[in-house]
C-alpha cells in the first residue's frame, strides 16, 4: 500500500489474531477506521477482509459483536444502499472489495 507501510498493515493484521480480546478489538477498530479513510486502497481492503471477517466467528462474543458492527458498516450497508439505488459501478470500492473475496 502506498499510503501505509507493509509493517504497519502486518502489525494491525497480527493484532486481530492476538490472544488478547482488547487487542483484537483494537485491531478491528484500527483497520476499519483506516479503511474508512482509504476505501480505495486495495491492499488495505484485502488485509481488512482477511483480518476482520474471520472475527465474526471469534470465540469471544464481544469480539464477534465488534467485528459484525464493522462488517455491517463497511460491507453490508454500502451493498444494500447500492442495490437499492441501483448503482453498480464496478469501480466503487465496495464492489472491488467484494470481487477480491474469491
Amino acid at each position: 500500500s502506498g499510503l501505509l507501510s507493509e509493517a504497519t498493515l502486518q502489525a494491525l493484521y497480527d493484532a486481530c489474531m492476538d490472544a488478547s480480546v482488547a487487542v483484537r478489538k483494537q485491531g478491528i477498530a484500527s483497520l476499519s477506521n483506516l479503511l474508512s479513510f482509504y476505501p480505495k486502497d486495495l491492499i488495505l481492503q484485502k488485509i481488512w477482509l482477511g483480518a476482520v471477517l474471520p472475527l465474526a466467528i471469534d470465540p469471544e462474543i464481544s469480539v464477534q459483536t465488534n467485528a459484525m458492527k464493522r462488517i455491517d458498516e463497511i460491507l453490508l450497508t454500502p451493498v444494500i444502499k447500492a442495490i437499492t439505488a441501483k448503482k453498480f459501478s464496478e469501480s466503487e470500492p465496495i464492489w472491488l472489495m467484494l470481487d477480491s473475496l474469491d
